[in-house]
């Protein structure tokens, strides 16, 4: 801004016509902030109503569907289904030829993935809820879901999950969130017996969150009911699971035997936590690098190999595997980046694509047998 000189005069001419400058002058810089902070304002209120509208937009999100019941009849309420394209037809470059052997329907309940804090205050994930879907499809789908497409077709419902939190709460809220996710997906399962099963074997497969609502699914509708005759294989992974766990349901023996289930929870060796005791000896533990181990370390020589954060790279004798008390204990994964993770004990997020190729060809090989005899 240019300076503003006022004229000369007799002396209370002067200083009147000072007092009118000096007036002049403050009212241009008044009008020139005035303007600057009518502009911020502006920006700052636009900011403010985007922000509240989504954060109504969330809400709404949250909301609109508690009471609704979900229709499994529609596709996009499911996150793996054979009559779409999706992430469990993935298949790595690791596996150069692979052959869809059609042998049974593959039903697998994802882990969770409503974990945004900034959510924590929601009970239970809404299926329009794009942000959790996609982070679904590129976790569990991906990684977990697509290690049993070569045997057969694969069945995932979205569910409206509880939030991560849920696990920690202690109030009734964390029952009703759990039961409100489990019957949706006692819904998808009835919907897929119904629709689509055809008289198919089946394997259940469910982790962390997933294990928890498969649970109480064998239980409720499967061990003791007439579609156990169909259930060829059980899942539990990422929970601790007792050996007793179900009346008719037994823990897999050994590589050839059906109708059981295998579960383990997976940490660093020497590990020991608030939720694990080496000395426990009624929990289920599977090794499935050698479903015939009882103890001792099965031996690198017989690790697979594991899928991690490259989906089309395979890194072959990452870690030894042992049983030890309600814990899978490996030794530290060994793999390009691996550094990384140096200081991680706790390996729940890799339970099953650390050992991606081992269930692969486990799977397989017992379903082959199936269908010779």
């Amino acid at each position: 801004m240019k300076a503003i000189r006022c004229p000369a005069g007799p002396p209370k001419a002067v200083k009147l016509k000072i007092k009118t400058c000096l007036r002049k002058l403050k009212l241009d810089d008044l009008n020139y902030y005035l303007v600057k902070v009518k502009f911020a304002f502006t920006i700052i209120m636009a900011f403010i109503q985007i922000s509240c509208n989504v954060g109504l937009k969330q809400n709404i999100l949250y909301n609109y569907d508690i009471q609704d019941q979900i229709s499994y009849d529609r596709l996009n309420n499911w996150a793996a289904h054979p009559q779409q394209i999706d992430y469990s037809d993935s298949v790595s470059a690791v596996f150069e030829e692979t052959v869809n052997l059609d042998l049974c329907d593959i039903f697998y309940l994802h882990p969770t993935s409503f974990t945004d804090k900034k959510w924590k205050h929601v009970s239970n994930a809404s299926l329009l809820d794009t942000i959790t879907n996609k982070k679904t499809d590129e976790t569990g789908i991906l990684y977990q879901a697509s290690v049993f497409n070569e045997v057969g077709r694969i069945y995932a419902p979205r569910y409206r999950q509880a939030h991560i939190e849920k696990y920690y709460d202690t109030t009734v809220s964390q029952k009703r969130a759990f039961d409100f996710a489990y019957e949706d997906v006692k819904s998808s399962f009835t919907t897929y017996l119904e629709k689509w099963n055809e008289g198919r074997n089946i394997i259940i497969i469910g982790h962390s969150q997933g294990t928890t609502h498969a649970l109480r699914l064998i239980k409720e509708m499967v061990d003791g009911h007439e579609i156990a005759n169909k259930i060829v294989y059980v899942y539990l992974i990422g929970m601790p699971v007792l050996k007793n766990e179900f009346s008719a349901l037994e823990p897999c023996t050994n590589d050839s035997t059906n109708f059981c289930f295998v579960s383990w929870r997976t940490y660093r060796n020497g590990y020991e936590g608030k939720y694990t005791n080496r000395h426990d000896t009624t929990i289920q533990v599977t090794n499935p690098v050698d479903i015939n181990a009882k103890q001792g370390w099965t031996g690198l020589h017989k690790k697979k190999r594991s899928i991690l954060w490259n989906y089309n790279v395979g890194y072959k004798k990452t870690h030894d595997t042992r049983i030890m008390g309600d814990m899978l204990w490996i030794t530290r994964p060994k793999f390009k980046g691996g550094l990384l993770g140096i200081f991680m004990k706790n390996y729940h997020a890799g339970d099953i694509n650390l050992f991606y190729e081992d269930i692969r060809d486990d799977i397989k090989n017992r379903l082959v047998q199936i269908a010779m005899k």
